[in-house]
């Protein structure tokens, strides 16, 4: 493994699961962390090979009917055409499949078509597991109505539509499992909370992996804030560990209001300052109220 990229074997990450759980979110997160790591990737979403392939057709949930599976299996052959002549162009080296590819057949049928330039160990699947239908709604919310497959429909029609979408894939869906999956590399999460792994052997693995288990699907709001004037900044003195000034304080207790305001929905806020007197000053504020951490 190497951050530059250079001497890299191709590798394959396959995203396994159900419509509306958060896959393309975490191809496009796997995506920008292995570029900005120097390792050229790239992501092969079946759902855009689909809208070209299949331009002309109507895309509402009856085209997902599990007896119309020819058709998604070609956009798999041409998705895995391109992605390996990608690789032996030598534009990249890691190629992301994002597609439910939710049945073993598919997967054995990815397999076979990598067989010959991706050795199976280079190969990772990732599953994502997400059994709360609170949570699918608002993926569904957040992400699918702004799909090019619902423009200019409306949101309960959308809505709608796609939960059929899903209830078309659960007719045939296949999670993976240890006992059947057990020769295969393989990521599974569960509900953002468990995390299953199965021959994580290569330090590629390893480092995806880590990424995984720090990586959030929700947006979480950060702020971050110097703390408030003190005696040193007054005198333009560098170092030391001095206290606030008056005004100092003053801002202490308006950064506590404003936090207070930007943070109302929240019933619990994380504080974090170093042990410097200045950054405790600015912080105390936040003590004094229980839904501070």
């Amino acid at each position: 493994y190497s951050e530059t990229g250079n001497n890299v074997e191709p590798y394959v990450i396959v995203m396994v699961g159900l419509p509306g759980r958060g896959k393309s979110y975490i191809s496009a997160r796997l995506n920008r962390w292995l570029n900005w790591k120097g390792l050229k990737s790239k992501i092969f979403n079946l759902g855009d090979y689909r809208r070209t392939v299949y331009s002309g057709e109507e895309m509402n949930s009856e085209w997902f009917n599990p007896s119309n599976s020819e058709k998604r299996e070609r956009l798999v052959d041409v998705a895995i055409c391109d992605l390996k002549n990608w690789l032996l162009s030598q534009e990249g080296v890691v190629g992301i499949i994002d597609g439910t590819n939710s049945t073993v057949s598919r997967r054995e049928h990815i397999k076979s078509l990598l067989s010959g330039l991706v050795e199976e160990d280079r190969i990772l699947w990732i599953e994502n597991i997400v059994d709360s239908g609170e949570v699918v709604l608002e993926n569904i919310r957040c992400t699918k109505l702004n799909n090019l497959d619902y423009s200019n429909k409306p949101e309960s029609e959308a809505v709608k539509d796609f939960i059929n979408r899903i209830t078309e894939y659960e007719k045939v869906y296949q999670k993976l499992e240890l006992d059947r999956d057990r020769a295969k590399h393989f990521v599974q999460m569960v509900n953002g909370k468990h995390m299953l792994l199965n021959l994580i052997c290569n330090q590629l693995d390893q480092r995806l992996v880590y990424f995984l288990m720090n990586l959030h699907q929700k947006n979480i709001p950060l702020y971050l804030c110097r703390h408030g004037e003190s005696t040193a900044q007054v005198k333009k003195i560098i170092g030391t560990d001095p206290e606030l000034t008056e005004k100092g304080e003053r801002f202490a207790g308006k950064l506590v209001e404003f936090i207070d305001n930007e943070t109302s929905g929240h019933p619990q806020v994380n504080v974090f300052c170093s042990l410097l007197k200045r950054s405790l000053r600015t912080a105390k504020p936040f003590t004094d109220k229980a839904r501070y951490n």
